[in-house]
């Protein structure tokens, strides 16, 4: 990314790059869509994003970030190892409902996606089951 993380026009291509993915499919992803989408210009989102995998990914990491955060939250708030996961897999279905860009992005588009896609959808599932796996762990003491 060649602007700052706090960048508020690249923080609104990758939400336009997600809602552009969620509706249309990964193959829609072009520089054009999102310059339309976004209202801007082809040659502003290339100065953003000279590659626009990079926004993907970079969206895309916001998205699982914010994915296992609500999952994290919602496990420690359930009391004993069952109820925590209970919770886990409640917040997560829910989480997929509310993000239908992020599941599509997720489960359909990473199984079609590029290698890198598929790698980051891996280490987010991993970074789940690795949390809840250390909770039971630790509620087995």
């Amino acid at each position: 990314m060649s602007c700052q993380p706090s960048c508020a026009t690249c923080a609104k291509l990758r939400v336009t790059a997600l809602h552009i993915v969620g509706e249309q499919g990964l193959d829609a992803l072009t520089r054009e869509t999102v310059a339309a989408e976004s209202h801007l210009s082809a040659e502003s989102v290339a100065a953003h994003y000279p590659e626009l995998t990079s926004c993907l990914y970079e969206g895309y990491e916001e998205e699982a970030s914010d994915l296992v955060r609500a999952v994290v939250a919602a496990y420690e708030g359930g009391g004993d190892w069952l109820s925590g996961f209970k919770h886990s897999q409640a917040q997560l279905l829910e989480w997929l409902s509310d993000h239908p860009a992020g599941a599509r992005l997720f489960f359909v588009e990473a199984m079609r996606g590029d290698r890198e896609l598929r790698l980051r959808r891996d280490l987010t599932r991993r970074e789940i089951v690795d949390f809840l796996t250390a909770e039971y762990a630790r509620s087995a003491n």
